[in-house]
């Protein structure tokens, strides 16, 4: 589910947050559930994604930790299991408002390249323009005047309106932007509404496949993660035995089941995911041929 509500970016302006922690918190919530919890979050994975060292990821892990954006655990020796505070959809609470994270935007390595504030003036303007007018409309602008500009959101954000002025030529990679008769024209780019063509669900299914076969210990390529996590797309809808609240663990417990009974007369590398096979395994676990 990537999803994020507004009252967690909201608080990340009132905390301070970097640029890398918006950025962690970003890809946290690519891989999350529907109670905001992520499961078998791997130094390697991240820093290869974020382009970070090491210890910059422990840093920004201690750091949202210590902010209240999210606490985390040890998961495995290898991995961390992460939750995002005061994000849970369980209950579909969705009236607070939330942001899809799987808009193009934020897979651009130019987002992540932006200032901290720079990414939270784009979240704010996000927030106007995908609403169903602008939806409606992708020509349609935001419109503001400089003096609100100058006299609430600088407040908001707490910085010059010089420093707004450089935020939103910075922006422009993202937004069209134009200033006519003391007035602001704002207008999403394509970024901005479009999303991934892999589904959230795909690229949940791939983390969640890598964990398992990281913690098991078995080999599996990026192509066969891939292929596998196609297959398994829609599952959880097949345990219709299972409460719907639970149906994603549970899913999550047979694919376990089902990779560990996959390798079991194997050792070292020949402990390698096979995608067909496995999934027949979880067919039968599930209860159907």
């Amino acid at each position: 589910m990537q999803k994020l509500k507004y009252k967690v970016i909201e608080k990340l302006n009132t905390m301070n947050a970097t640029s890398g922690e918006i950025n962690l918190l970003i890809l946290l919530s690519k891989y999350q559930d529907e109670k905001g919890f992520v499961s078998g979050v791997y130094y390697k994975e991240v820093c290869e994604k974020l382009k970070i060292s090491y210890q910059l990821f422990y840093d920004l892990l201690r750091s949202l930790n210590y902010k209240r954006i999210i606490s985390y655990e040890k998961g495995s020796y290898l991995d961390y299991d992460v939750k995002i505070l005061d994000n849970d959809f369980s209950n579909e609470n969705f009236h607070d408002g939330y942001f899809n994270m799987n808009h193009k935007i934020f897979s651009n390595f130019k987002f992540f390249s932006l200032k901290a504030k720079e990414k939270l003036l784009a979240f704010r303007l996000m927030k106007i323009l995908l609403t169903k007018d602008y939806i409606r409309d992708r020509q349609k602008s935001f419109i503001i005047t400089k003096e609100k500009l100058t006299t609430e959101w600088t407040v908001f954000f707490r910085v010059s309106f010089r420093a707004m002025k450089g935020y939103l030529k910075s922006l422009k990679e993202f937004f069209y932007i134009g200033l006519k008769d003391g007035k602001y024209y704002i207008t999403g780019k394509r970024e901005v509404y479009d999303r991934n063509q892999q589904t959230e669900e795909e690229q949940y299914n791939e983390f969640r496949i890598r964990k398992i076969c990281r913690r098991e210990k078995v080999n599996a390529s990026t192509e066969k993660i891939m292929e596998f996590a196609k297959a398994i797309n829609r599952k959880s809808q097949k345990l219709c035995y299972v409460p719907k609240e639970k149906r994603e663990t549970t899913l999550t417990e047979l694919l376990v089941q089902a990779i560990k009974k996959s390798v079991e007369k194997y050792k070292g590398e020949e402990r390698c995911l096979n995608p067909a096979y496995v999934h027949s395994i979880l067919n039968k676990l599930i209860g159907y041929q």
